[in-house]
């Protein structure tokens, strides 16, 4: 097979497995938002706080006064929840989308490791569609998984030559 024809290919490759990924993206949020979502304000040391921390975040106090919770959690999320307040968007879009750009990181970054762009998909969507990973109360669970998915495929970025 001469050369071009493999470029022609493998571009044709690609754009079906974006736009598959985009179509495993759609179905993805439009299941999420459809979800239930707990929310518990007066849980004090989880929902409440991620929330108190994003209103303090938001209204320019970063953590508020320093007592002996002020640290009891990490910060990522209250941040998330105030730049999401900002962009307006409902929390569980948000989260939803940062979600799927992370697992069709992870799905590019398969296909530089040279897997078939089929496997690749189907890698994509058993990320994406596994249960435990669906958003069911407003905690920084949600995004640390996304986080990682971008930490490693960025690794994997990172370490392959193209």
């Amino acid at each position: 097979m001469n050369k071009t024809f493999k470029v022609i290919l493998s571009r044709s490759e690609d754009q079906l497995f974006t736009y598959s990924c985009l179509a495993l993206s759609l179905c993805y949020v439009a299941l999420v938002l459809h979800l239930p979502v707990t929310f518990l304000p007066l849980a004090q040391h989880d929902d409440g706080w991620f929330i108190s921390k994003a209103a303090s975040i938001f209204s320019g106090e970063w953590f508020g006064s320093y007592n002996q919770n002020t640290l009891i959690k990490g910060g990522a999320y209250p941040l998330f929840l105030a730049v999401n307040r900002l962009i307006g968007l409902p929390i569980t879009l948000s989260q939803a989308l940062l979600f799927c750009g992370a697992v069709m990181f992870i799905g590019y970054a398969c296909r530089r490791l040279g897997l078939n762009w089929i496997l690749a998909l189907i890698c994509v969507a058993l990320i994406m569609f596994q249960p435990a990973l669906f958003p069911v109360r407003i905690t920084r669970e949600n995004i640390y998984s996304s986080l990682m998915l971008i930490s490693l495929a960025s690794f994997i970025f990172q370490t392959t030559s193209v």
